[in-house]
């Protein structure tokens, strides 16, 4: 049972059983390692891997591995040649790191769209599938585009190949800030085309993506139905992930309070939808492998619909492995689902181990598996053995003070442990400290989720009985909005909510945070066997990334 539910004793003391941890740490540490030099890095990738998995498995006991020496180092050249083969193979030439831009002719097939807030302008990645002679090197790589054409960004499709001229830019080495270049490179996109215009597209083999694209623009139709005070933009944007759809203002507030995550489909958006089509299913009394079979695949529509991005395909890959063990009968813990969809991830993509969203998304939802279970599991109520109620009160009031003193606790650790294993990203990529957000977020989150569900409500409703019930739900769902920007307005009047800060040293934030993952998991293992006490398995973890944020991070 995860952190958002209870457990029995007999619960808490199962071992849970995660044997794709070991390898995970490895190809992590082997990642980090064989990306920072050439090919005579890769042995040094092999080794810290071996070594970082031989740690896990130490701390971890050795003995109930002793059988699985073979299974281990027949792993071990995965973990560290195949991430790092990878990475080698979006390389390019040394003559291109000092040669200016210049203007070509380039043919180019779509692999991702961003969201363009210019009308006739669109960007996106993708691959160059036909270049000039000059530049017959570069066919193969992948390249953001940022061009413009006639065709409207909303009618453009993720499968779409066209020709345009533009000017080619050779990205540099850029300055410590986080800025959309960082982001290319942390990606492996060495190449920017710019400046220019498309004169020639097409859209072959695209019946899916643009069916997607209709039942996109259908559900944004549905969400802003009956809009009469403005928040249908707002509703949107979270429940699509559309960011484009607020205002700058709106957006402002949200960044500067630190609940900008809730418009990026992710985890949340995720998790709500498949916590209310398994409600659905169990209120229907459907069995647990047809269950499973629908409500996976009413998920995978909703990371389709909404672009699939990085976030969102993460997000469903946890609940995938989760809902996959339950069909088969499996132990189903969170724990285990978290390091194989992080495992299958990064096999899948190295790349995304750079990613600010990868590094947020795994970050946060281990430290909630870790120290965030722990906690609930101290924190559980015992009966009260002062009884202050009358006594024709006291069979009514038995329960409901305790619950609803042990959800507010609940939402107290989820949101502490999120704001503190984020802390160390969030500074790295956003110079931003926001020490308030632990309480607000109690509040957003629930509300956030609330908003979510009241979304898929509307959807599945206007598709079965028209626009007109989407506009009576998205009454409910725009009071929620309402009441979330008016206490982020409120928190936002306070001085000392956010602080500046940043890391001297770059690579400090995702470091220590990933450090702290791996303490809180071998603490957490520990404390369930009873070798240390739970209060030092959670207090750990905090005092690391406290004390790194107050000595180590310096105001901006």
């Amino acid at each position: 049972m995860g952190p958002l539910g209870s457990a029995t004793e007999a619960e808490r003391l199962k071992p849970v059983r995660s044997p794709l941890f070991p390898l995970l740490a490895g190809v992590v540490t082997s990642l980090v390692v064989g990306s920072s030099g050439g090919g005579g890095m890769w042995l040094a990738a092999l080794l810290c891997g071996l070594a970082t998995v031989l740690l896990v498995f130490l701390f971890a006991g050795w003995k109930a591995w002793r059988g699985k020496v073979a299974w281990l180092f027949a792993l071990l050249g995965l973990a560290g040649g195949w991430p790092w083969l990878l990475l080698q193979s979006e390389r390019i030439g040394d003559d291109w790191h000092w040669l200016p831009a210049r203007e070509l002719d380039l043919e180019i097939q779509v692999d991702r769209l961003f969201q363009v807030r210019r009308d006739q302008r669109v960007g996106g990645l993708g691959r160059i599938v036909n270049a000039p002679e000059v530049a017959r090197e570069l066919k193969g790589h992948r390249v953001s585009f940022y061009l413009e054409d006639s065709v409207p960004p909303t009618d453009w499709l993720p499968t779409k190949r066209f020709s345009g001229r533009g000017i080619l830019t050779y990205l540099p080495a850029t300055p410590r800030d986080f800025g959309f270049d960082r982001y290319l490179l942390n990606q492996d996109v060495h190449l920017s085309f710019r400046r220019g215009e498309v004169f020639d597209s097409s859209d072959e083999g695209a019946a899916c993506a643009r069916a997607l694209m209709q039942l996109r623009n259908r559900c944004r139709e549905l969400l802003m139905a009956g809009d009469e005070l403005g928040f249908g933009p707002v509703f949107a944007a979270m429940l699509l992930g559309e960011r484009a759809l607020l205002d700058p203002e709106r957006e402002r507030r949200f960044v500067e309070s630190g609940s900008l995550h809730l418009f990026a489909i992710s985890g949340l958006h995720v998790m709500a939808v498949a916590a209310s089509v398994a409600q659905v299913l169990s209120l229907l009394r459907v069995p647990s492998l047809p269950k499973g079979v629908i409500g996976l695949g009413i998920v995978l529509l909703y990371v389709l619909v909404t672009g699939y991005s990085p976030s969102a395909v993460r997000a469903f890959s946890m609940v995938l492995c989760y809902w996959i063990a339950v069909m088969v009968r499996r132990q189903a813990n969170p724990f285990a689902a978290w390091v194989n969809s992080a495992l299958l991830v990064l096999l899948w993509d190295p790349r995304q181990l750079w990613l600010p969203g990868f590094q947020l998304s795994y970050g946060v939802v281990g430290g909630l598996i870790t120290v965030a279970g722990l906690m609930q599991d101290r924190w559980r109520n015992p009966d009260n053995p002062v009884d202050w109620r009358p006594r024709p009160l006291r069979r009514r009031m038995r329960e409901w003070p305790l619950k609803f003193a042990d959800f507010c606790k609940q939402l107290f650790t989820l949101s502490l442990c999120a704001s503190l294993f984020s802390a160390p990203l969030i500074i790295s990529y956003f110079e931003l400290f926001a020490a308030g957000a632990v309480l607000l977020n109690m509040v957003l989150v629930p509300m956030a989720g609330l908003v979510v569900a009241t979304g898929c409500l509307s959807m599945a409703g206007g598709f079965a009985f028209g626009t007109g019930w989407s506009a009576f739900y998205n009454q409910a769902a725009w009071l929620l909005l309402a009441t979330m920007e008016g206490l982020i307005g409120l928190v936002l009047r306070f001085e000392g909510y956010f602080h500046g800060r940043v890391w001297p040293w770059e690579p400090t934030g995702p470091l220590l945070t990933f450090g702290a993952l791996l303490l809180a998991s071998w603490l957490r293992e520990w404390a369930r066997q009873g070798k240390v006490r739970p209060a030092f398995a959670i207090a750990a973890p905090m005092v690391l990334i406290l004390g790194g944020i107050l000595l180590g991070s310096v105001s901006a």
